[in-house]
């Protein structure tokens, strides 16, 4: 009777283990990335607004924005922060997820546990140069766009933007999931 109930939790344990995808890597055309938290940080003081850097961060979820719909699209927002435990102040960064066919993360995908993103990193200071006239500015001063698969060949980056996903609790958002 033990051994069939250790049997049947360790199967159990494996299947929902088992369930779970793998954190996928992050490129910066054909070099992988690995967190840079700190340096992403330090862009929002050093890059001028609009200047394009391939990112790849560990962050914790702070809070759910609206999302838009304009010109660019249908994009989903929230606020993470690139700090463990802080949400204010300069570690926190905006995250924009295309909506057009990708699946995006709800709030509570996002909640329980480190969220990683693959990305494009844009300052966007509103009081930066050059002036943002295209957009509303980022109120975190920097966003992460681009979280989502640009290409169907995952080493080639297409219109210019590498490929990017979001990571959280074994779930992968925009990456081979265009619907």
């Amino acid at each position: 009777m033990l051994k069939t109930t250790l049997l049947s939790i360790v199967f159990l344990f494996s299947i929902s283990f088992a369930s779970a995808d793998p954190l996928p890597k992050c490129f910066d055309g054909r070099v992988e990335l690995q967190p840079m938290n700190e340096k992403v940080i330090q862009f929002k003081s050093t890059l001028p607004n609009l200047q394009k850097v391939q990112v790849f961060v560990k962050a914790q979820f702070v809070q759910e924005l609206q999302p838009t719909f304009n010109q660019f699209g249908h994009h989903q927002h929230f606020i993470v922060s690139l700090r463990d435990g802080l949400t204010s102040g300069e570690s926190l960064i905006e995250i924009s997820h295309s909506m057009n066919g990708y699946t995006f993360p709800e709030a509570s995908d996002l909640r329980n546990g480190p969220v990683y993103i693959c990305g494009e990193y844009s300052t966007t200071d509103v009081n930066g140069f050059p002036k943002i006239t295209k957009f509303t500015p980022s109120a975190t001063g920097a966003m992460i766009h681009w979280t989502h698969q640009a290409n169907r060949n995952f080493d080639v980056p297409a219109h210019g933007h590498a490929n990017g996903f979001i990571y959280s609790n074994g779930k992968i958002f925009g990456l081979g999931n265009h619907q």
